[in-house]
């Protein structure tokens, strides 16, 4: 009998001993793909579930690197098979860490780290940044015309909607004209009316130009520093959040030339100057930042805002 029993005990641990060993899951991080300014949707594939089933799978994230299931996750249901998920509620404009995780009883594993960046928020499909000013609001991207920060775009008169080839006191709708309140050109605020705002005339309803007391808000609340971006001078002008634009040094246009690009900034602002002739404008270069007025049909460009 004894015999028999030690028998059986031999028999049973050399069964234990052949058990095959519980190994963590196998996962990939597939693709990252359809990001917004606030979402995105990431794929995630169990291929292995090394000997025990995968009873939570998913994908997790953060802005640091090398996120775990402790920063942030979904959960995507258990087994083998591809999944995704969509992540929602992202900050605009921030760059994240994603990858695929997998979980059974001996663990959790995960799959390779990708990042990627947001987009900016958008208004009328044109995108804009929240430097974290006093007042809230909120600065393009581009200037009206251009199609990336570095580009100058278009210039105009002040008051004027269109770009032209030409520049001058005899074709400019506003210079000299003491009325501009009868004539319906500025509102009883002293701002240009929206249909004589470039930014609002050509981006649309909830766009207009800066004015006087907004620029000198941007020079006094935000760090400008003067740099070259794609071989194009100009400030990065970064608010008290970090976040930042680019201001390229566009010169300005009068006649049909245009002048001292790339060594100063010329943008319009809505408010206009007390005397029939000028209007204020923000003027810089790589050693100061000012507001001051200029004569209303120099041609120059353009930095919408929204609230």
């Amino acid at each position: 009998m004894k015999k028999n029993v030690f028998i059986l005990i031999v028999f049973a641990i050399s069964l234990i001993s052949c058990k095959p060993e519980i190994e963590k899951p196998t996962v990939i991080t597939e693709s990252v793909e359809e990001i917004t300014e606030n979402v995105v949707k990431v794929t995630g594939y169990v291929s292995d579930d090394g000997g025990s089933e995968v009873t939570e799978r998913g994908i997790c994230w953060n802005t640091e690197g090398d996120p775990e299931i402790i920063d942030n996750r979904t959960v995507e249901g258990s087994g083998l098979g591809a999944y995704t998920s969509e992540i929602r509620d992202l900050d605009p404009n921030t760059n994240y860490y994603v990858r695929a995780y997998a979980t059974n009883e001996a663990g959790t594993a995960y799959g390779e780290v990708r990042a990627f960046k947001t987009e900016f928020e958008k208004l009328n499909g044109y995108e804009y940044v929240d430097l974290g000013l006093s007042s809230g609001l909120k600065w393009a991207t581009c200037n009206v015309g251009a199609s990336a920060p570095e580009e100058c775009g278009d210039y105009f008169a002040w008051s004027e909607t269109e770009a032209k080839t030409n520049y001058s006191k005899e074709n400019s709708l506003t210079y000299a004209v003491s009325d501009l309140l009868e004539q319906g050109f500025i509102e009883e605020n002293g701002l240009l009316a929206p249909s004589y705002d470039a930014a609002a005339a050509n981006w649309g309803e909830g766009w207009r130009m800066p004015t006087r007391t907004e620029y000198l808000e941007l020079i006094k609340e935000c760090t400008w520093k003067w740099v070259t971006l794609d071989d194009v001078n100009g400030y990065i002008v970064t608010g008290v959040n970090g976040n930042h634009i680019f201001l390229p040094a566009s010169g300005y246009r009068y006649g049909s030339f245009l002048y001292e690009i790339g060594e100063f900034g010329y943008y319009w602002s809505s408010s206009k100057n007390s005397d029939y002739n000028t209007s204020y404008r923000i003027i810089f270069d790589r050693e100061s930042q000012d507001v001051f007025h200029f004569f209303r049909c120099i041609g120059l460009t353009v930095r919408p805002v929204t609230e």
